[in-house]
């Protein structure tokens, strides 16, 4: 079985009409932005999040991805121009899209979430890595406490989120007992500071 190059698919399959210059600019605008986004949250994830990672990683796969968009792009022809009008349309509906997403329209669109987003991206770029925080971890008891939170070397795992985590480290025991008294307290609507182990 002979595999075929995307150019090749192409060719043998012919599109209907021919790519167009807005859909280029998409694709290289659409290409950094996913790769770069995808980066930094794994790096995130992997608590390694710092400016020149996300950059060097992000720089060198979005140049990949460019390159080889650019090569398919080429490969399918003859990239049609559009008329002006065509452009002015794009451009009013990208000015809209911009007014209706930037302050204070995501705070109306979204509610309180935006707010959400711009502390957890404060909170990645102070400590390098997603750190969860619940404040009701504060108000547990020392040695329950100890049970739900787990320290690691570049992350802090809480609550159900680390059973898994705790349950390989002979603590799923406890973080059972947490899980139990959580859902036994929010049941009797009971203050976080009566759970007991």
């Amino acid at each position: 079985m002979t595999s075929t190059t995307p150019t090749e698919r192409i060719e043998a399959h012919p599109q209907e009409r021919p790519i167009e210059w807005p859909e280029v600019l998409f694709i290289a605008s659409f290409i950094p932005l996913a790769v770069f986004s995808w980066v930094g949250i794994l790096l995130a994830e992997f608590g390694v999040f710092t400016a020149w990672r996300i950059a060097a990683a992000g720089g060198v796969l979005s140049a990949i991805a460019l390159a080889a968009a650019w090569r398919d792009v080429r490969g399918a022809g003859h990239i049609q121009r559009v008329s002006g009008a065509t452009l002015l349309s794009v451009g009013l509906l990208a000015a809209l899209s911009a007014t209706l997403l930037s302050r204070p329209g995501e705070y109306l669109i979204e509610g309180a979430d935006a707010s959400v987003y711009l502390a957890v991206g404060h909170n990645i770029g102070r400590t390098g890595g997603i750190i969860a925080t619940d404040p009701a971890v504060s108000l547990m008891p020392q040695d329950l406490r100890l049970s739900a939170v787990a320290q690691s070397a570049t992350s802090v795992r809480i609550g159900i989120d680390a059973s898994c985590w705790a349950n390989r480290r002979g603590y799923g025991r406890y973080t059972r007992e947490l899980v139990a008294a959580i859902l036994d307290a929010d049941t009797a609507n009971e203050s976080p500071s009566s759970w007991t182990p």
